[in-house]
């Protein structure tokens, strides 16, 4: 607790050493090397790496070690919303398609 005070009130530099650094260069760092494979670079999503290793190598969660990016919380409710929202825009394109086959 007397540390977690401690961050909180230091500086946003001595922060960013202590909390995020260490976990952020590394994930950087496997980012670099896994983009240079040639087979993956057609479909490597950076950001996609850096969710699902952030999230697996998170100091304070030691149980996240084997899970995916699919079943990470977040993204499947944001996975969940995109989704929600290309269904909507296709029954609308469906629906303005059908009004112009109907009215012509």
């Amino acid at each position: 607790m007397q540390q977690e005070d401690e961050l909180r009130n230091s500086k946003p530099r001595d922060y960013l050493m202590a909390e995020v650094l260490p976990t952020m260069i590394p994930a950087i760092n496997q980012m670099l090397r896994v983009a240079k494979d040639t087979e993956r670079r057609k479909r490597f999503n950076p950001l996609d790496f850096l969710a699902e290793y952030l999230y697996r190598n998170n100091p304070r969660h030691s149980d996240r070690q084997s899970i995916k990016l699919q079943d990470i919380p977040f993204v499947i409710e944001e996975w969940k919303i995109k989704y929600y929202m290309l269904c909507n825009v296709n029954l609308v394109i469906a629906v303005l398609v059908l009004d112009v086959l109907y009215h012509y």
